[in-house]
């Protein structure tokens, strides 16, 4: 583990288990809640967006819509990549991984498949996003007068 010079534990100190047992402790709903709110919105506007606002007769530059499946996968695969390297132990594979889940995501055609993807996606985000609010330092309250 990671020395912190305030020697408190970060998300990325720990293992995917880890993770997953820190957002699932009872003092730590609240913050899981709301890991799934914040990290759990992308891979669900991305699906949304990719399977039923771009349209496919149009090209895909001269829609918005594109930027927001872009931005969506971006903040999604950064967090897949880091679970994917901690689980395989190699960045080969958390490369490949990331692209199966987040490419089944918005490109397949199946649809259980593609809802598949956007489970274990959301799953992810979710707790990777509640791990890291349960373990950030709280910021002073400070009161005026």
């Amino acid at each position: 583990m990671t020395t912190r010079s305030n020697n408190k534990k970060m998300a990325s100190d720990l293992s995917v288990v880890g993770q997953v047992r820190t957002a699932l402790k009872s003092q730590h709903r609240l913050a899981t809640f709301f890991g799934f709110l914040m990290g759990g919105l992308a891979p669900l506007v991305s699906y949304a967006t990719a399977h039923y606002e771009i349209d496919p007769n149009l090209p895909l530059y001269t829609q918005v819509s594109t930027l927001m499946v872009v931005g969506c996968l971006i903040f999604s695969a950064i967090t897949v990549f880091k679970w994917s390297k901690l689980c395989f132990n190699s960045i080969g594979g958390a490369f490949g991984f990331c692209l199966l889940t987040e490419g089944t995501l918005i490109f397949c055609h199946i649809e259980w498949l593609s809802l598949v993807a956007l489970g274990y996606l959301i799953v992810i985000n979710g707790i990777a996003t509640g791990c890291s609010l349960a373990l950030q330092k709280p910021k002073p309250i400070h009161k005026h007068s």
